[in-house]
């Protein structure tokens, strides 16, 4: 072998030992990057964890109607939940709770403070309404946001003089409880008026896209808090100003709103860009011309009914079989009717007559393309649900407008099904069929249900001088009630024949 081979070779081996020593610093340096990103994952997850367990604890003191002391017992407990699970001490003693600021009537509340566990340092953050959500919706009052953030030791970072970094927390926890009311008393997607006389709504309305007139229509929407009854009444549509329709009138008061009068719509309006004023799910939108405010929800809630699942009905699983009476076509349910659960056959119609006075103690389930008419009512009947049960600790709204309800609890009072006086499965057809009707003409029929009535995806038509009022909630696809000159049609929230929205707990962030 030659010397210039041999020199050959051994310069390829020095090149070797040269790239085989900065390959291992590399090495060396990605597996100390990877350990120092691995902690701080952990970290992360750690603390996120802790961050997710104090907003969680702290939302459950928020009940429906939030109080600041519920705030502050909130805010109290979030911070409780986090020095247990750090297992630290607070430097400087428990932060306390103190306002920064308003959200329309409600005062916002925040404590920030410095915890020490393990040789760290903690900055917490806890707020209600959330301080910072990452969105809009999560800013209400039955929200609590916790912040955490720490800093980790470095290991290879340290070298390149990164000798710590930050690994931070968030979480917001929503939470509406106990079960309460449904919080709209009127629903409707498609609003159509008529008559001369207001149509008066005690409570919350959704009224979809807007509300037009008919022709000879001059009829109002007018929505208010009912009497003993804070919170309520605001309107409530799908887009600001309404897309149908002229743009409302607004007005408050505590009394009912005036008849009569062109086509307009008075309700409370809020007086802040925070959804705080609005029922859950909405949010406070300006409207660009008249600069009032008002109520928006893309989504609004759908009422929790569910009807008995028996055999035959639009709730029947195939499994129960009993509770619910078939009723045959073209059928007719006086005031001798018994009490009971009855299906209305798909593409059946049955007759309400009230000739002889109230039919009790009656829950009607309207199978796909069922309807209800009603011939010979006058004012002083109604039809009560099947459930209903007389609230002795509430003021009895069947009493305050003028009738005399039920003296006891008819069968099946508390069960699931128990608040529907009328209704069909959560459907939604286009156009929205005819399911309840009243087509007499002349003067005067003034039509009342006491319960729920519940038909999503179909209309209530009332001829010209015929109404209808209702006890508890109305949540239909169509509003057609024409009213007239006589009788005015009416919705009165009332909690004891009103479906109960379940419990909500939630990490929303």
């Amino acid at each position: 072998m030659s010397t210039a081979r041999r020199r050959g070779h051994r310069g390829s081996r020095g090149q070797f030992v040269v790239i085989a020593a900065l390959m291992a610093v590399v090495i060396f340096g990605a597996v100390a990057l990877g350990v120092d990103l691995g902690v701080q994952t952990v970290s992360q997850r750690s603390l996120q964890n802790v961050s997710d367990a104090g907003a969680l604890a702290g939302a459950t003191d928020l009940t429906a109607a939030v109080t600041s002391s519920e705030q502050e017992a909130a805010i109290g407990d979030a911070l409780s939940t986090i020095q247990r699970n750090l297992g630290g001490t607070w430097s400087g003693g428990t932060p306390t709770p103190t306002v920064y600021g308003t959200v329309g009537t409600f005062e916002e509340y925040r404590a920030a403070g410095t915890a020490v566990a393990g040789g760290h340092e903690y900055t917490v953050t806890v707020s209600t309404p959330p301080q910072t959500p990452r969105s809009s919706a999560n800013d209400t009052v039955n929200d609590v946001e916790v912040d955490i953030s720490t800093s980790v030791t470095n290991g290879f970072a340290g070298v390149l003089g990164i000798p710590v970094s930050g690994v931070a927390a968030h979480a917001v926890a929503y939470h509406w409880g106990p079960p309460q009311p449904y919080m709209y008393t009127f629903f409707t997607r498609n609003l159509i008026e008529s008559g001369n006389q207001q149509e008066t709504i005690y409570g919350n309305a959704y009224v979809g896209d807007g509300y037009e007139a008919q022709s000879s229509g001059q009829a109002g929407l007018c929505v208010y808090d009912p009497p003993g009854v804070s919170g309520y009444g605001y309107m409530v549509y799908a887009a600001f100003p309404p897309t149908v329709g002229g743009e409302p009138e607004y007005g408050y008061s505590s009394t009912p709103c005036p008849g009569g009068g062109i086509l307009t719509a008075e309700a409370a309006a809020p007086q802040t860009t925070s959804p705080s004023n609005c029922p859950y799910g909405a949010a406070a939108v300006q409207d660009p011309n008249t600069l009032e405010w008002g109520c928006v929800s893309a989504n609004p809630p759908v009422p929790p009914i569910t009807g008995p699942s028996c055999q035959g009905g639009p709730w029947y699983d195939g499994a129960s079989a009993a509770g619910c009476v078939e009723l045959a076509s073209g059928g007719t349910m006086t005031p001798a009717t018994s009490p009971g659960i009855y299906v209305v056959p798909a593409g059946a119609t049955e007759t309400l007559n009230f000739t002889d006075g109230s039919i009790n103690c009656v829950s009607l389930e309207l199978d796909a393309g069922a309807s209800v008419n009603i011939i010979n009512k006058k004012s002083g009947e109604y039809l009560s649900a099947y459930g209903y049960s007389p609230d002795p600790t509430a003021s009895n709204e069947i009493a305050a407008i003028g009738e005399t309800p039920p003296s006891v609890a008819c069968p099946g009072a508390g069960t699931s099904n128990a608040v529907c006086v009328i209704c069909a499965a959560p459907t939604t057809t286009s156009p929205t069929p005819i399911a309840l009707a009243n087509y007499s003409t002349g003067c005067c029929s003034d039509t009342l249900f006491v319960g729920t009535v519940f038909l999503p995806g179909q209309e209530v038509f009332f001829n010209s001088n015929q109404a209808m009022e209702d006890v508890g909630s109305v949540y239909v696809g169509t509003w057609d009630v024409q009213s007239g000159n006589h009788p005015n049609p009416m919705i009165t929230y009332d909690p004891a024949t009103t479906a109960q929205q379940p419990e909500q707990l939630r990490l929303v962030e």
